[in-house]
């Protein structure tokens, strides 16, 4: 990946649902994909320098000091992913003031790494964020796979496609799904928001 291209493209930002107990949006994100061979390895190692955290271990999740979100999604595989635009209990203020060891710079730094790379899937992968109290009632709604505890990464099936899911804080769940099936995915989710019970006032 080129550091001065980062990302490539950026999909849009929109909420479309906000009721009591319950809020669903699609969020704004560039996406990189870390692709190495052994996570303890020297790509690993410059990677964890950077942004100064060693990458999640299985099934983990880890938000760094900077802001951005490290999740596992296979053995050999962490999506980071650098939100552009404030999430609830977190500001972006601190990095617009601060250089900050980002994609650009994993980039840079490891153009002739043999044990890894950084693929940018920012055109290919989509971001939607769930929280409140009910947000593990409604992704039962899509599927059997586990509502992620805070810090854990999953990768499973809901809406019968393949799903990461992380939690980075309670009642507040990531998932990222390929852009291709992001229209069947939110499909699933407003059919199961609107099958749910709110109050009147909601």
């Amino acid at each position: 990946m080129n550091a001065d291209s980062w990302p490539l493209s950026m999909p849009t930002s929109r909420p479309f649902q906000n009721r009591e107990g319950l809020h669903f949006s699609e969020r704004q994100v560039a996406v990189g994909s870390l692709r190495y061979w052994d996570r303890t390895g020297s790509f690993a190692a410059t990677v964890a320098g950077l942004l100064g955290c060693a990458l999640p271990g299985t099934g983990e999740c880890v938000l760094t000091a900077a802001g951005y979100l490290l999740a596992w999604r296979s053995p050999t595989e962490t999506l980071l992913l650098e939100p552009l635009e404030p999430t609830d209990g977190n500001t972006l203020s601190d990095r617009a003031a601060t250089p900050v060891n980002g994609p650009a710079a994993i980039a840079a730094a490891c153009a002739n790494a043999t044990d890894g790379c950084l693929v940018d899937m920012t055109g290919g992968i989509n971001a939607f964020v769930a929280s409140g109290a009910r947000v593990a009632e409604l992704l039962s709604r899509l599927g059997n796979a586990a509502v992620p505890a805070v810090g854990q990464s999953r990768v499973g099936r809901l809406a019968d496609l393949t799903v990461c899911t992380f939690s980075i804080r309670k009642n507040e769940t990531w998932l990222l799904v390929e852009r291709v099936y992001a229209a069947h995915l939110r499909g699933w989710i407003e059919a199961s928001f609107a099958d749910l019970s709110f109050g009147p006032d909601s």
